[in-house]
C-alpha cells in the first residue's frame, strides 16, 4: 500500500536508467547507498569535439554560479568536490562517444565536467553548443549496480536510436 519512491533522479535531457524503491525501508537504504558513493552509475555521453586521452578523471570542484547554472573551479561559492572518469571509446567526425562514471553526486556533474574541458554534450542547450533536436539527447544513464540489503541489482537501459552508429563500432567494449 506504500506509494513507489524515486531514489534518484535524472536531467531532463538525459535518458536512461531510473529507480523508483516500492516501500520506505528500501528507498532509506538506497539514499544512505547513493550518499555514501556505494551505487555504481555508468553513462554514456555522444559530446562535440575529440578527447586528447583515452582514459582520464576530471576532478574539479562543483557549485553554483549566476542563477541556477552550475560551474567548475574552488572560486565558485559554495563548491563541492567532484570526480567523474572518463574513457574514450569512438569518434565519428566531429562527434565522440565517452563512457561516463561520476564518483560523486553533484547536481549537472557529467554535463559541467564535460563542458569545462572542452567536451560538450550533444544537443545540450545549457552546457553546451544549444539545442539541435527535441527528441535527441546526448547523455544516456546505461547501467547501475547496487545492492539493496542482501540482493545485488544490475540494470542496464537500452540506448537511443541515434547513438547506434557508436555503439556498432565499439559494440565488444560496452
Amino acid at each position: 500500500d506504500e506509494v513507489p519512491r524515486p531514489i534518484q533522479r535524472l536531467d531532463v535531457t538525459t535518458t536512461g536508467v531510473i529507480v523508483f524503491a516500492r516501500i520506505q525501508k528500501a528507498a532509506a537504504f538506497l539514499m544512505r547507498e547513493f550518499q555514501e558513493n556505494r551505487i555504481e552509475k555508468e553513462y554514456l555521453a555522444l559530446v562535440e569535439g575529440i578527447p586528447q586521452s583515452k582514459k582520464f578523471t576530471i576532478d574539479k570542484p562543483i557549485g553554483k554560479s549566476k542563477g541556477s547554472k552550475r560551474a567548475v573551479g574552488k572560486e565558485i561559492l559554495h563548491s563541492q568536490q567532484a570526480q567523474t572518469d572518463v574513457e574514450w571509446l569512438t569518434s565519428i567526425g566531429e562527434r565522440s562517444l565517452l563512457r561516463v562514471s561520476p564518483r560523486s553526486g553533484r547536481t549537472n556533474q557529467i554535463r559541467v565536467h564535460l563542458a569545462s574541458v572542452g567536451l560538450y554534450i550533444y544537443n545540450d542547450s545549457i552546457y553546451g553548443l544549444g539545442k539541435v533536436s527535441d527528441q535527441e539527447f546526448g547523455l544516456h544513464h546505461r547501467l547501475m549496480r547496487f545492492q539493496c540489503f542482501d540482493k545485488k541489482i544490475e540494470l542496464t537501459a537500452t540506448c537511443p536510436s541515434h547513438f547506434q552508429p557508436y555503439i556498432q563500432k565499439v559494440s565488444k567494449t560496452i
